[in-house]
């Protein structure tokens, strides 16, 4: 996960990559939230073994992210939403 001025964005792993995942981003404007969301064991293959962040949009669904340190991430997210308002 990468924070610039303008935009928050995600990387997908090496394995990911191999398995054709993308790379990802959103205008800071446009997110409207952060959260951690718990284990889903029947989301295995969806990540739901891990605890996962959501970034909420104003106007998109919701997108959820592997990424370590879940808790820790959202703390750094939200920090810089609020630089937005400052």
């Amino acid at each position: 996960m990468y924070l610039t001025n303008f935009r928050i964005m995600f990387g997908p792993n090496v394995l990911d990559q191999f398995l054709a995942a993308k790379g990802w981003w959103s205008l800071r404007k446009d997110v409207s939230g952060v959260s951690s969301v718990g284990r889903k064991w029947s989301d295995l293959l969806g990540g739901g073994a891990r605890k996962r962040m959501k970034v909420s949009f104003r106007d998109a669904p919701s997108e959820l992210f592997i990424v370590n340190g879940p808790d820790k991430i959202v703390e750094e997210v939200e920090r810089w939403r609020s630089d937005l308002d400052s």
